[in-house]
């Protein structure tokens, strides 16, 4: 009596064709939660020096009893509105990739209200933005 042998290797392809198509998949999710981790780095980053830049310029107007000229001397400007480009840096409006502008309010020249937005300039989004109201006391004390 003759056996006949059955072959197994069809058996052992089939396992091993899900095996690597399950790393596959594994392997698509951690890329794509890879680079949806390094687009939130990038959102973060942003968010981090429009925060800082802008709390600066608050900061020089808060010094200056809400006088623009600190702030205005310190970036060396003459307008109302400061220029960065990608790496945060302040430089000419042609090269600028993020702006941040001052628009001010005075009521009677005791109380200055500011509004300071830091944008985007190319799709002119806010990304961060701080109203401060500056109030001049009879001894000079700022609040």
């Amino acid at each position: 009596m003759s056996r006949v042998k059955k072959n197994k290797s069809g058996i052992f392809l089939m396992e091993l064709m899900a095996v690597v198509l399950i790393i596959l998949l594994t392997i698509t999710t951690c890329v794509n939660i890879f680079f949806k981790s390094q687009k939130l780095s990038d959102k973060s980053y942003i968010l981090t020096n429009a925060c800082i830049q802008t709390e600066n310029v608050v900061q020089l107007l808060k010094h200056d009893r809400g006088k623009i000229k600190s702030f205005q001397s310190y970036y060396n400007i003459d307008g109302t509105s400061v220029y960065f480009d990608r790496n945060f840096n302040v430089c000419k409006k042609e090269k600028g990739i993020y702006k941040i502008e001052v628009k001010q309010q005075s009521i009677d020249n005791k109380l200055i209200l500011s509004d300071v937005e830091f944008s985007e300039i190319s799709s002119k989004n806010i990304i961060y933005s701080l109203n401060t109201t500056i109030f001049e006391q009879e001894g000079g004390n700022n609040e």
